[in-house]
C-alpha cells in the first residue's frame, strides 16, 4: 500500500482474465481500511468477494478480520 501511495494512482481496478473491470478501490479507502483494522508493516489485507469481506493473510492462510 505504501508503494502505491507514492505513485500517481488514486484508484485500483481489478480485472478478470478477459480484461473486464470487476472491482475498483480508491487508495484512500484502502488506507482507511488498513488503518481501521490495525494492520502495519508486512501485514497483508485482502478485500473482495461478494460481500467485500476483509481478510488478513496469516501464515499463508486467509483469516477474517474483526473491526
Amino acid at each position: 500500500l505504501e508503494t502505491l501511495e507514492r505513485t500517481e494512482f488514486s484508484v485500483i481496478t481489478l480485472l478478470d482474465k478477459s480484461g473486464n473491470a470487476v472491482m475498483q478501490y480508491s487508495l484512500t479507502d484502502l488506507r482507511s481500511a488498513y488503518d481501521q483494522y490495525g494492520l502495519s508493516g508486512d501485514d497483508q489485507m485482502v478485500v473482495g468477494g461478494a460481500n467485500d469481506d476483509v481478510m488478513k493473510i496469516v501464515n499463508g492462510e486467509m483469516k477474517p478480520i474483526e473491526a
